[in-house]
């Protein structure tokens, strides 16, 4: 290994005067590690006008070029490399102003003329739409079926069929123009992996978030700067990538303050990488820890730089160009991205005040969100198939050692191996030999990498989607039940005046009648009554009236009093580990009765009236998966009604864990707590003492709490748990 990549006896300077004519290369190629030349480079990386550079590096020395010709790439890639260059990085910007250069790049490594065509295509223009026009999408795929029955490969663009159209002639037509770039501006989960002899390639959509900048892209896509690129791996150490230009042919020129946000971000995974690389980025690794990124090995750094070899430098710097980790934490990995703010946004207006148009928002908010998790999908997909393509090599080269020797599943999943066993039947079929399989090796250090970058997609991203779309069904759900119980309050409160109404015109009538019968003009009547025999009687009749009002009201449950104008309301949330008794005790609250109970999937809502106070009563559902949607009902939440299962004694540390949990949120940190110790008819069951301990209520000094023995099936200690939260609202002065 110390022969491959030993010194050469000539300078860089010396290779680069070598290889053009009066040595033109030598006056572009500069050494990165010198601080001038390295300032002078990042500058340049950030400036609109540069279209490419060429980074050659190894152990010892760095050295770049911007902006050459394509017969000066041409002269780079038909020489031999010097030893001391291991790796050699060439970056194309605005591939459309390029086609030349990358061509000749593509075919000197044998890339098949229609990835050349993909990687050439014109870009897809972005036009500002007329103000008066309602908004749509004018694009090729508008009414083309993707239907996932065709078997053909999407890159080809074959599965395009079945357009449905009356104007056949007119829509084929337009099915001939159809380009490789509308492609990926309109599937943006599209995905590209492929391999040859001399080169592995993949292409895949970046989508990047440009802050303070409003980058819409229509009600269903998510908002940002989306960019397609091409990132080919060849045998001989060479990483060439390709960005889509932002900014494709404008119809006006461009002012700084417009490119250059955009620019400093989809060019901001470049520039860390290019700076990595240079041994000057040392000097402000401290403050950029998180983003330092190592592809090149240094002597004179540390012991952690001998983990870095030189021959890992090709390899090592194809991960890292498409592990663009900064602008997935921007996205969607942090806590407080975008899309969990709309929700958090979306749950507070709800709350507020439920509207059915806060549906459509969910619903849109749900679009952009499927087509992010499709976006990450895509990223696992290519992850698996280049693991899946390594473990297909490395066991070729094993096998193709002398005597067999076994190779554990140190990388890739099983669930590959279908696609593990059609690959080698299809690069082992051929006229009497096996054909060499195509793609280019990665080493260890990348392998594992991609790895971790699988794993990491799924934990951080993926799954953070996946939670955020929970949520968002949550919501529409929570939505439709407030809806339902605004018109079930309105309805109430309808019911009740109307019944107050009527028991004012009932109690008036008597008196009306009488007071007709005392100015009639029959004989024995006029003139026989006077003023104190009318109040008399107006006094008799209007208490008789009352109290026969007040029987009725009392035997109807019907009395009017002091809620009807003053009406005392205290929302409960009443949450626990799933089949604690939750469901049962609401409605033997609600009802009077037992009810058959289903394991609660999402909520129940229902109010209580108790002692002239309103319990409205959230009861949502335990199970492990449904317990990270609690956070949503604790808005406004005044009392928290925690159900344990007394027989339950295997759960009661997890109850604790979910009700500490619950306790430390801001939004409950005034709101009273009640323990309903349910199932105490079971033999088994925890005394309320000993589940006191178990949760450890005695810490809870700042908090007013109760524990209460009950029994949801017969009703008892239901009753007397709402007894101590309604004093202790009256006692807190809560309304």
């Amino acid at each position: 290994m110390a022969d491959l990549y030993s010194r050469d006896p000539q300078s860089p300077r010396q290779y680069y005067s070598n290889l053009g004519a009066m040595g033109s290369l030598a006056d572009k190629f500069q050494d990165i590690d010198d601080p001038i030349h390295f300032r002078g480079y990042m500058h340049r990386l950030e400036n609109p006008l540069t279209r490419n550079f060429v980074l050659d590096f190894g152990n010892e020395d760095a050295w770049c070029a911007a902006d050459l010709n394509t017969d000066e790439l041409k002269l780079l890639l038909n020489k031999p490399r010097a030893k001391y260059f291991g790796t050699r990085w060439i970056h194309i910007w605005a591939p459309e102003e390029q086609k030349d250069t990358i061509k000749a790049i593509t075919t000197h490594y044998g890339v098949s003329e229609r990835l050349q065509g993909m990687m050439c295509t014109e870009p897809v223009l972005h036009r500002p739409k007329p103000a008066a026009l309602p908004r749509k999408r004018h694009s090729q795929l508008q009414d083309v079926d993707l239907s996932p029955q065709e078997p053909d490969d999407l890159e080809s663009a074959y599965a395009l069929k079945n357009v449905p159209d009356q104007d056949e002639g007119h829509e084929a037509a337009k099915m001939k123009s159809l380009t490789f770039a509308q492609v990926t501006n309109q599937i943006w989960h599209f995905s590209s992996v492929d391999h040859g002899p001399r080169y592995t390639c993949i292409g895949y959509n970046t989508l990047f978030v440009v802050p303070k900048i409003d980058l819409p892209n229509g009600k269903d896509l998510p908002d940002g700067q989306r960019l397609w690129s091409w990132l080919i791996l060849t045998e001989d150490g060479t990483v060439i990538s390709i960005q889509e230009n932002p900014f494709p042919r404008p119809q006006r020129a461009l002012s700084t303050e417009e490119v250059k946000p955009v620019l400093d971000v989809v060019r901001r995974n470049v520039r860390f990488i290019f700076a990595g690389v240079s041994k000057q980025h040392f000097a402000m690794s401290e403050s950029d820890s998180l983003v330092t990124i190592r592809v090149r090995h240094f002597n004179d750094y540390g012991p952690d730089q001998a983990n870095i070899k030189q021959e890992d430098g090709p390899s090592l710097l194809f991960y890292y160009i498409f592990d663009d980790w900064v602008s997935s934490y921007g996205l969607i990995a942090k806590r407080e991205h975008q899309y969990g703010v709309a929700l958090d946004k979306l749950r507070s207006q709800m709350l507020e005040r439920p509207v059915i148009e806060l549906v459509n928002e969910l619903h849109w908010l749900g679009r952009r969100l499927a087509a992010l998790k499709r976006l990450y999908q895509s990223y696992e997909l290519i992850m698996r198939r280049v693991l899946q393509r390594q473990r297909l090599l490395r066991d070729e080269a094993r096998s193709s050692q002398p005597g067999p020797l076994s190779f554990g599943a140190t990388f890739g999943d099983i669930e590959f191996a279908d696609m593990r066993q059609s690959s080698l039947m299809s690069t082992s079929s051929g006229p009497g030999m096996a054909e060499k399989p195509v793609g280019v090796h990665l080493s260890s250090a990348a392998v594992a990498r991609f790895e971790r970058l699988v794993d990491r997609t799924n934990l951080y991203c993926l799954s953070e989607i996946e939670s955020c779309l929970s949520d968002k069904e949550s919501l529409t759900f929570l939505n439709f039940n407030l809806i339902a119980l605004k018109d079930s309050q309105a309805v109430e409160k309808l019911t009740r005046i109307t019944i107050l109404l009527a028991k004012a015109t009932i109690l008036f009538l008597p008196v009306s009648l009488m007071t007709a019968y005392f100015s009639t003009e029959l004989q024995g009547v006029k003139g026989g009554y006077t003023k104190v025999d009318y109040w008399a009687s107006f006094g008799v009749i209007m208490f008789v009236s009352i109290v026969v009002l007040s029987i009725f009201g009392f035997a109807s449950d019907t009395v009017e009093g002091k809620t009807i104008y003053r009406s005392l309301e205290m929302r409960i949330l009443m949450v626990g580990l799933d089949a604690a008794g939750k469901t049962t005790i609401l409605y033997k609250l609600k009802l009077g009765e037992i009810v058959t109970t289903i394991p609660t999937i999402g909520f129940n809502v229902e109010t209580v009236e108790y002692r002239n106070i309103q319990f409205t009563v959230w009861d949502v559902g335990g199970q492990d998966k449904i317990r990270p949607l609690w956070r949503h009902y604790f808005q406004n939440t005044q009392g928290i009604i925690f159900v344990v299962d007394s027989n339950d004694r295997d759960r009661i540390v997890e109850a604790r864990e979910e009700l500490q949990r619950m306790l430390n949120e801001d939004e409950l940190r005034d709101a009273l707590l009640l323990v309903f110790a349910n199932k105490q008819d079971l033999p088994n069951a925890m005394s309320p003492a000993e589940i006191t301990q178990q949760l450890g209520l005695q810490s809870l000094t700042r908090r007013a709490w109760f524990i209460q023995s009950t029994c949801a099936t017969t009703g008892d200690g239901l009753y007397e748990g709402l007894e101590w939260l309604a004093d202790t609202l009256r006692k807190t002065g809560r309304d």
